[in-house]
């Protein structure tokens, strides 16, 4: 028997491991050298790339920390995966909380460039100093070789003890050419490389060591020399920050207890203040606070700002998202543009309605306001914790992620529930903001309305006073007229009578007399060619009396007719007002309706689709019994997935009949209720199943409707059933049940089912129009909020009702009842 000793031994590979293939991100590589200066004390860092436009470029990374030292190059930094950090946690000046962990961040210089040189001076134990120098060919450990084969040579010589201490590390032969965009993106990432000074925290630490006579840390400023190109990167002014519609914190305390507050810094109606702490406890995550400016871009947010929404909304979308740290380095895979590692987004787009459940007793009268949750390009912030007390939240290895596991996942919880606390204060004083303005126009509106209501009575006042001036006017000019043609009159019958006089005496033979009266009759025709005179003087008078008259009828007539018209147009805007949410309805209903045409079409192209597979299907068939066995088993068992499928294609094509066929528009019938419930089941049966859904028909096959159209209860069936589904998915226990019977000349029809349930409270205005509480769903569609108003039309259609009761057992959480009258 042999018996030997074997040590193991690492390929050069292992390099190519922990440097090119493990960190793919250029900015992380060069962060990890950042890091070690960090580390070292430095309060500066140099970043000079010359050059790098081209292949073989060069970058220097030079800080003026305590440096390396030849003692500590050889027995940490060229020893792989050390612990040295993990044994040595805090810095010697700053008392800095060192941030590797693994000891193979120096390897991350592979990913940048073929050579490394590194030249450091610094202190050793005796005082004394000295300056090192190294130089590393990355080549030169190729796979195949031992990395304990290949030497590094280095050199030390003594430094006067005025020398500042430094390391510089030089990374020449750049592998990758470097365009403006990777600039741009390098001065992005590492501008946010330690937790930014807005973090008030840091602002409390620092004041809090002053006090006690610590040694102050600086902190880390990074230097950029890059003649090639553009920097741009400005780091953001805390005057931004101004913009925001409001400041979010957080805060995690040692034993879990979670706080949250909201600060308005831009009202929309009120300048809120407000704290929520959470009534349970985190169990594996704890010790953490965050910030995030919440922005919201509307106009009148930005009146007194010097920024406006555009530059504001760019800002946020390129450098917002929601950060994390580890003490105070950033991981850096969260908070890029694209990332929505707390799911924000994808919830926006989905239209998800419901937030957790801790703050429903804070929602108002927005009862979804999910359907405003913040959005990534709308926050600003970040969240650091501290990894002493946090030991399960291990940055991977190519420092891009945390490993998710229950730390990681009350992490994400934590940031997430403040971002729900806040959307809901912001929804609230949406809501209240719209129902104001909507208030506060029908108050306007009513104020007009009683403002003209006086003014046409001032109207009428002014009216009634031309009214009178106009008889005045029209009986003065015909008091003138009358009272002159009475006179002509007169005069004219004295005339005549005069004239007959003067008639007699001439037939008399009486010349004296004669001519006596002729002389009168004289004077009197001249006093009526006067008073003829006179009465046309008096006509024309009149006439422009009675003119005057008829202006100030059409006058008084405008006035009324003004008066009317505006009073009209306010009560037809008070009317709009009042029947707009009625327009928003009828708008969708309009909507939906529209689609009717296309489902036809729809309806018809799919049978004749399931149809030409069908015949292809058998023509396959045909073809495989020619086939050799092996073969023709293969194909077979495809073919029979291709079945299932367009059975299932059929099943939707029959259950799309009961809805718009033409029987279940046309006529109006008596119909067995159980084989319709299962036509509407039928097509989801496959679903229901895959999601480990049970469902209960409990109709006894002898039931028939009262006389209904077969569209009408398939619809009131497929909303009920659809509701009862987004109620159980998600839950442990998931069963839904329609049951039926007769009882006392009704008949009654049950949803029951096992979700989350719904708030008594809100039983009522579930059946109002847009108003619903139910999750979206893929299958099952977001929802209009329209799905149970139309059911409950319906049934009151044959007066009936709908209505949800407690349930029959503990074991059903929701019920939901129809009730309809059966004839006579």
């Amino acid at each position: 028997m042999t018996e030997g000793r074997l040590f193991f031994e690492v390929d050069s590979r292992i390099l190519f491991q922990l440097g090119e293939k493990l960190v793919a991100d250029r900015s992380i590589a060069l962060a990890e050298l950042i890091k070690n200066s960090y580390d070292a004390d430095a309060t500066r860092v140099t970043v000079e790339m010359s050059n790098v436009s081209k292949i073989n470029g060069k970058i220097i990374v030079t800080d003026n920390g305590t440096g390396i030292s030849s003692k500590r190059f050889r027995e940490v930094w060229m020893l792989i995966a050390t612990d040295f950090k993990e044994k040595n946690p805090i810095s010697s000046i700053y008392k800095r909380k060192k941030s590797g962990e693994k000891g193979i961040g120096r390897f991350a210089c592979r990913r940048l460039a073929s050579t490394i040189k590194i030249e450091s001076v610094s202190i050793n134990d005796d005082r004394s100093k000295e300056k090192l120098f190294a130089k590393i060919e990355w080549n030169d450990f190729s796979p195949g070789s031992k990395v304990t084969d290949i030497p590094i040579i280095y050199k030390v010589e003594q430094m006067n003890r005025d020398s500042e201490t430094y390391t510089k590390i030089i990374l020449e032969n750049v592998k990758d050419k470097w365009k403006q965009s990777d600039i741009n993106k390098l001065l992005s990432e590492l501008s946010s490389l330690i937790t930014p000074k807005t973090f008030e925290e840091e602002i409390k630490k620092t004041r809090t060591s002053l006090i006690q006579k610590e040694v102050y840390d600086p902190g880390l400023t990074i230097e950029y020399i890059i003649p090639e190109f553009s920097l741009k990167e400005k780091e953001v002014e805390e005057s931004f920050f101004k913009n925001a519609w409001a400041k979010l914190t957080g805060r995690i305390d040692i034993d879990g207890n979670v706080l949250y507050e909201i600060q308005v810094i831009n009202k929309i109606l009120n300048k809120l203040k407000r704290d929520y702490k959470l009534t349970t406890r985190f169990k594996n995550f704890r010790n953490a606070n965050f910030i995030i400016y919440l922005f919201s871009y509307r106009p009148d947010l930005f009146g007194k700002s010097e920024w406006n929404q555009r530059q504001t909304s760019k800002i946020v979308r390129e450098k917002g998202g929601v950060k994390v740290y580890a003490d105070k380095f950033r991981v850096f895979g969260y908070g890029k543009p694209g990332d929505d590692w707390l799911d924000v987004d994808e919830n926006r787009a989905r239209s998800v309605v419901s937030l957790n459940s801790e703050f429903d007793h804070i929602i108002e009268s927005d009862k979804r306001p999910g359907l405003r949750l913040f959005r990534n390009d709308q926050m600003y912030g970040h969240i650091t914790f501290n990894r002493e007390t946090n030991p399960e939240l291990e940055i991977t290895i190519n420092r891009e992620r945390l490993l998710e596991n229950d730390s990681f996942n009350e992490l994400k919880k934590f940031t997430r529930l403040g971002i729900e606390f806040a959307t809901i204060l912001y929804s609230n004083e949406i809501s209240k903001e719209i129902l104001l303005k909507e208030k506060q126009k029908e108050d306007q509106i009513k104020e007009s309305e009683n403002e003209l209501q006086k003014a046409r009575e001032k109207a009428m006042t002014i009216v009634e006073e031309l009214s009178k001036e106009v008889m005045d006017k029209r009986n003065k000019a015909a008091k003138i007229e009358s009272e002159t043609f009475s006179e002509l009159v007169k005069i004219h019958e004295e005339k005549t009578t005069k004239k007959m006089q003067y008639f007699n005496q001439i037939a008399e033979n009486n010349d004296l007399e004669a001519k006596k009266i002729a002389g009168e009759i004289e004077k009197i025709e001249s006093i009526e060619n006067k008073l003829k005179k006179e009465l046309q003087d008096v006509r024309e008078i009149a006439d422009a009396e009675r003119k005057d008259a008829s202006d100030l009828e059409l006058k008084k007539l405008n006035i009324l007719r003004e008066s009317d018209l505006k009073l009209l147009k306010t009560k037809e805007e008070l009317l709009d007002t009042k029947e707009e949410k009625i327009e928003k309805e009828y708008m969708i209903l309009r909507t939906l309706a529209s689609t009717g045409t296309i489902t036809f079409i729809f309806q018809h192209e799919l049978s004749r689709i399931i149809d030409d597979f069908e015949d292809m299907l058998k023509k396959y068939e045909k073809l495989i019994t020619n086939l050799d066995e092996r073969k023709a088993s293969y194909y077979s068992a495809n073919l029979s997935n291709y079945k299932d499928n367009i059975e299932t294609v059929k099943e939707f094509g029959e259950f799309l009949g009961l809805s718009i066929g033409k029987e279940s528009r046309i006529l109006k019938k008596d119909w067995p209720l159980k084989p319709i419930a299962e036509k509407v089941i039928k097509p989801y049966k496959n679903f229901f199943k895959s999601k480990a859904v049970d469902i209960e028909i409990d109709i006894p096959k002898s039931l028939r409707l009262i006389p209904i159209y077969k569209s009408e209860i398939v619809s009131i069936l497929f909303n009920l059933l659809s509701n009862a589904y987004k109620a159980v998915k998600g839950q442990k226990i998931r069963r839904i049940k329609i049951e039926a019977y007769e009882k006392e000349k009704e008949l009654c029809i049950r949803f029951l089912d096992t979700g989350k349930g719904l708030e008594q409270e809100k039983w009522e205005i579930v059946f109002d129009a847009f108003e619903s509480f139910s999750e979206p769903d893929w299958k099952f569609g977001i929802g209009t909020g329209l799905g149970l108003k139309i059911t409950k039309d319906i049934i009151k259609t044959y007066n009936g009702d709908i209505f949800f009761i407690k349930p029959p057992e503990d074991s059903w959480k929701t019920c939901i009842q129809i009730s309809l009258p059966l004839e006579e």
